[in-house]
């Protein structure tokens, strides 16, 4: 079952059709819960693709057609695949160059403002380019450091924390040096006058911060997402999310914490394994839902490995298990939902108005393909007691 404290009767389940979480910022909910349907969205993946992109991303164009887009992670492909929605199938690709006059590199993540206008993130974090759809390069962003002579590590670009424009600012996240005195977390490209700007806020302190070249790395995952008034960002090793605005000059910090462990251990770099990865419990990215005002965060639980796992593919898709915690827009805990063992993928995740699609494309699920990838529907439904 999906769902947390499903022992509820069904009678108590009344207008739960009706209801959303949308009803209104200041309304208590008792509990919200994640139930399954039958709804699944299957993309057919030809054998030079694979069905679990980094980097993928809804896109609507000034017609109102509505495009799955994801960046073909397969053998360092350049290639954007725009899957029609509605008719589950290619459209069409955005193939960027990797020399030539239009020669990028290799890239790792993108930004579609419209078709004539698609930023690329190099994959070494030293460039942005723009694009059009036809691949040509129409501009290129670089910096090494902001107007203020900040220090800047990389750009980096992810499903977790996509690049995204306000007005006519690019909202780019930049990667972490643990040894520099400033690590900002965010930077803006003003796309006019090309002026860098890094944000305020920088990565927090983790356990033991002072032995940074002892720790494993996980310090320095996140994920972040924007409300259209606040930016979002879940630390791997933090059970507060830190709550920003724009400009990042004001940040709070708000717990929310899972009930599946106390706090995130993490492992020291030197003689740590598979095995130990495998097994550290850690917080995931965070979702907005537009359509129902509340948040989901994810979350890894601490997972203990049978004989026949492969921690390394087992990461790759999501881990074995994971956990939702929707939030209310205060951030206010509603449920945490618990998903079962080697079913779905939670790092390729979309919300829609109809709910929240999860992929289904795990390698051990039985209904595994190699040849499709499959979205499964989850709707939002409240439950009153």
């Amino acid at each position: 079952m999906y769902k947390k404290n499903l022992s509820i009767a069904l009678g108590l389940l009344t207008l739960v059709a009706a209801l959303s979480c949308s009803d209104g910022k200041q309304k208590t909910y008792n509990n919200c819960s994640l139930e399954k349907t039958d709804n699944v969205v299957t993309f057919p993946i030809d054998p030079e693709t694979r069905n679990n992109p980094y980097v993928y991303a809804f896109y609507r164009d000034k017609n109102g057609s509505e495009y799955f887009t994801m960046q073909n992670a397969e053998k360092r492909s350049n290639d954007i695949l725009f899957y029609d929605w509605n008719k589950r199938q290619l459209a069409f690709k955005v193939k960027p160059t990797k020399e030539g006059p239009n020669g990028v590199g290799w890239v790792s993540g993108y930004y579609i403002h419209n078709l004539d206008s698609i930023y690329l993130v190099d994959a070494y974090g030293e460039q942005i380019f723009l694009i059009n759809q036809k691949g040509e390069i129409k501009d290129k962003f670089n910096a090494k450091e902001d107007v203020n002579g900040v220090k800047l590590s990389g750009y980096k670009s992810y499903a977790d924390y996509p690049l995204m424009m306000i007005q006519n600012k690019l909202y780019v996240t930049i990667d972490a040096n643990r040894f520099l005195a400033h690590e900002p977390v965010t930077a803006t490209i003003n796309t006019d006058t090309k002026e860098t700007v890094a944000l305020p806020f920088e990565y927090p302190d983790y356990p033991g911060s002072d032995q940074k070249i002892k720790k494993s790395g996980y310090e320095t995952f996140f994920g972040r997402c924007f409300d259209g008034e606040r930016f979002v960002y879940s630390f791997a090793y933090k059970e507060n999310v830190y709550v920003t605005s724009p400009a990042h000059d004001s940040v709070q910090q708000v717990p929310v914490k899972t009930e599946t462990f106390d706090q995130v251990k993490l492992m020291d770099e030197m003689g740590a394994t598979l095995d130990d990865m495998f097994n550290t419990a850690t917080y995931g990215p965070i979702l907005y839902d537009e359509y129902r005002n509340v948040f989901y965060r994810i979350v890894y639980p601490p997972i203990k490995k049978e004989a026949g796992d492969d921690p390394m593919l087992l990461r790759m898709y999501g881990s074995k298990n994971f956990n939702i915690i929707i939030t209310d827009h205060d951030f206010r805990i509603l449920s945490e939902v618990h998903f079962p063992d080697n079913t779905y993928n939670p790092r390729v995740m979309l919300v829609r108005p109809e709910g929240l699609y999860i992929s289904e494309s795990h390698p051990l699920n039985e209904s595994y393909s190699d040849d499709e990838l499959k979205l499964r529907l989850f709707e939002l439904v409240i439950i009153k007691s």
